[in-house]
């Protein structure tokens, strides 16, 4: 129930309603109409404002807007256990109706926004994204379309708000709430993995921009809980939670990142397999994580795990192998394992100069970091 606040007088309305039209000097039918509006909406300002964003958006006249207003009113008597709410979602679906006529694009992008987090969703989501949204908002980028139209549409109809100073926007709350209610559970479930989809396309494409995850990063956490509320499990949504682990991990907020880290090594264990090579990658992260949090142990039964995947499911001479030691090697370096480190880099080395050649940058990094795998470096 909308609260008293929300409401204001009869002459008042009128007034809101003309000036943010931009019909001040409006007489005859249509001043007679827009008294009838303020009459029908009962002074409530929600409703009023959803109004005027639809009249001045399609430049429609008062007396259209009433004869449709009154027909979806009509429609949704009883539907929401209160008038003020109806009257709302009356003006709202009406907006709804005019942007899908407009573009079917923005249809697209606003049915995923609603199962965003609705607060601060920076532009660049949708352009990274794009191609996970929607057919027709994909179709649209594909074509050379621009965000800002759409964008522009669904703001202009007060389905979003703008801070065009940040580049981000806003959800309407109760847009958010009324869209999502409209669907179905396979609907919305489809909308729910469309969104998964779409912010780890953004998050993969900005991952060597640390100030652009950092604008992600609230829908990646959204997502997270999505994947965990909807229970979802694809192959998407485990490296979504990969990424955005190591995105907290580099903001050392290790124990949210250890959580989504093994969050993603039990889905994708579940997807791939326990040997898959996928699987060491995620188990090298969490030992880095581990060790940083000086949990040794931890640490390197992660390694060696990792390496292990490695050794079992690789050619002999695969690089990854190669990899997998230095990364065991330097774990031992750190804590003053000399000889395991050395015979760990020696290994690598051997694979190197199999498979890579002797005169390769690499072959030769690795032959002169072993000499630093002692206490006192010659």
């Amino acid at each position: 129930m909308p609260e008293s606040s929300s409401y204001i007088n009869q002459d008042q309305a009128v007034v809101y309603l003309l000036q943010r039209t931009n019909r001040r000097e409006a007489d005859g039918p249509e001043r007679a109409a827009a008294t009838e509006l303020a009459q029908e909406m009962k002074g409530l300002l929600p409703a009023l404002e959803q109004a005027t964003a639809y009249i001045r958006t399609t430049q429609s006249e008062f007396r259209s807007f009433v004869v449709d207003y009154r027909q979806r009113l009509l429609g949704l008597r009883g539907a929401y256990g209160n008038e003020g709410a109806e009257m709302i979602v009356a003006a709202l679906a009406l907006s709804l109706d005019a942007v899908y006529r407009d573009t079917r694009a923005a249809g697209d992008l606003l049915h995923v926004l609603v199962f965003l987090n609705p607060n601060r969703v920076p532009e660049e989501w949708a352009v990274l994204g794009a191609s996970k949204i929607g057919d027709d908002f994909a179709a649209a980028f594909s074509e050379g379309a621009a965000l800002e139209p759409i964008l522009g549409l669904l703001a202009g109809h007060s389905l979003i708000r703008r801070d065009l100073k940040q580049r981000t926007y806003d959800v309407d709350l109760f847009t958010r709430s009324i869209i999502q209610n409209d669907f179905d559970e396979s609907t919305r479930r489809n909308y729910m993995i469309r969104a998964i989809f779409a912010t780890d396309a953004a998050f993969a494409a900005g991952h060597e921009d640390p100030a652009t995850l950092e604008r992600l990063l609230p829908q990646a956490l959204h997502c997270a809980e999505l994947i965990a509320t909807g229970q979802f499990s694809f192959l998407n949504a485990a490296r979504l939670l990969h990424d955005t682990a190591h995105t907290l991990y580099l903001k050392e907020e290790y124990t949210e990142s250890e959580s989504l880290y093994l969050r993603a090594l039990a889905m994708a264990e579940q997807l791939l397999g326990p040997n898959h090579t996928h699987i060491a990658t995620i188990l090298n992260a969490i030992a880095v994580l581990y060790d940083v949090q000086r949990r040794c142990e931890e640490a390197e039964a992660m390694y060696l795990r990792a390496l292990e995947i490695y050794e079992t499911s690789c050619d002999p001479d695969d690089p990854q192998i190669a990899i997998a030691l230095s990364n065991l090697a330097e774990f031992c370096a750190s804590h003053r394992r000399y000889e395991e480190a050395q015979a760990l880099k020696g290994r690598a080395l051997a694979i190197y100069e199999r498979s890579l050649g002797p005169d390769h940058p690499t072959t030769i990094f690795m032959r002169e970091s072993i000499q630093y795998c002692r206490p006192n470096p010659a």
